[in-house]
């Protein structure tokens, strides 16, 4: 419980009157401030006003800030993630490698151009252009100069042909390749 004053009154609140308070109660957009209270943001003005019954006029953000955090609530900024949002994010991101493999599959295996294959990566992830170029050419199984740049890559799966275009490496296929060079 946290009691406060706001206005020469004393509020004494809990958790469950801060979660009572918003049932059946849509969430405004929150501008800057938000908490999140069973799967839904609220903004904490919004918040304090419902459990208060005050005009937000009345108190300030910081006000409900403090109220919100001795409640055990976490106040966060619009744009910041939530724990769980953040917790599924990481979980189903892919690295740039991954991205750069199911893509050329997503793109029927090749051949393709390197801007479609970039630019079906770059709608995978956040990486900077540089990382997804550097990917492009260290993942190639018949690019000598991969392999001194980037020599501990383990599974190179990628094969540039002649006209500068990607596919998937096939030994059957493409022959055989160490460091970069094919082996007759």
């Amino acid at each position: 419980m946290v009691k406060f004053t706001i206005r020469g009154k004393v509020y004494d609140i809990t958790r469950e009157d801060v979660i009572n308070a918003v049932k059946g109660i849509s969430p405004e957009s929150p501008k800057k401030y938000y908490v999140e209270i069973n799967g839904k943001s609220y903004p904490i003005k919004q918040v304090i006003a419902l459990v208060t019954r005050l005009p937000r006029i009345a108190f300030t953000a910081m006000d409900a800030y403090r109220v919100l955090t001795k409640l055990g609530f976490e106040v966060r900024e619009v744009g910041q993630y939530s724990s769980r949002q953040l917790r599924d994010r990481l979980e189903s991101r892919l690295s740039c490698r991954e991205a750069i493999k199911r893509a050329i599959q997503e793109l029927g295996r090749g051949p393709v151009t390197a801007e479609e294959l970039f630019n079906r990566v770059r709608g995978m992830g956040d990486w900077s252009d540089s990382t997804i170029w550097q990917h492009l050419m260290c993942l190639v199984v018949n690019l000598p100069p991969a392999y001194r740049h980037w020599p501990s890559i383990q599974e190179r799966f990628l094969f540039l042909r002649e006209d500068g275009r990607y596919e998937i490496y096939n030994p059957k296929k493409h022959g055989i390749y160490i460091e970069g060079t094919r082996m007759e």
